[in-house]
């Protein structure tokens, strides 16, 4: 191989390694801008009270109490605040849940093995929640709690079985099979 053709397969796989990160990196910067919104921006309580009624929710919801860190939230006496509440948290797994696919996917170009990917991806989890909860200590009216970075890393862990029973899948649909025999049977022997 000459110089010239092994330039062009590194730019190739340069570019190849980028175009799997930058979904990651976009991702990324939309936590970091969400962020660093002040509280009152990103609250879904006015939308809430336009839309429904207090006193429906009220009897709607069960009597049940959430202890999160300093306070408690409870769903009869404060509605609208239980369920942004649970709508935040419920973000909070999505979103890591998606940074840790994402992180996941970001590392196939580098050939690694399930266990090493995993762990770098959990990591990269890690370090994001870490560095939204401390961006969050900088913004008004928004606290960082590490509290959020265990959910968040539980919400990676998600995105993480999730992507992997994927990966499995899909690839164990491309394989061959062994035996022609087998493949009429309804299940397995």
């Amino acid at each position: 191989m000459d110089y010239t053709s092994l330039s062009k397969w590194r730019t190739r796989a340069i570019k190849r390694k980028l175009l799997y990160l930058l979904p990651l990196l976009l991702w990324v910067g939309l936590v970091l801008v969400l962020s660093s919104q002040p509280y009152e921006v990103q609250s879904i309580q006015p939308y809430l009270r336009e839309q429904l009624s207090e006193d429906s929710l009220k009897e709607l919801l069960p009597d049940w109490s959430l202890h999160y860190r300093t306070s408690t939230i409870e769903a009869k006496a404060e509605p609208f605040r239980f369920i942004e509440f649970l709508f935040r948290k419920g973000a909070h797994l999505f979103i890591y849940a998606m940074v840790a696919a994402l992180a996941y996917v970001a590392l196939k170009p580098y050939r690694l093995s399930l266990v090493p990917k995993a762990v770098i991806a959990l990591a990269g989890v890690g370090l994001v929640a870490v560095l939204d909860e401390w961006n969050q200590l900088r913004q008004p009216n928004r606290t960082g709690a590490m509290e959020d970075v265990i959910l968040d890393l539980t919400g990676g862990a998600i995105g993480l079985l999730f992507v992997i029973l994927f990966s499995y899948w899909s690839a164990a649909g491309q394989r061959p099979r062994r035996n022609s025999r087998r493949k009429n049977r309804p299940y397995p022997r």
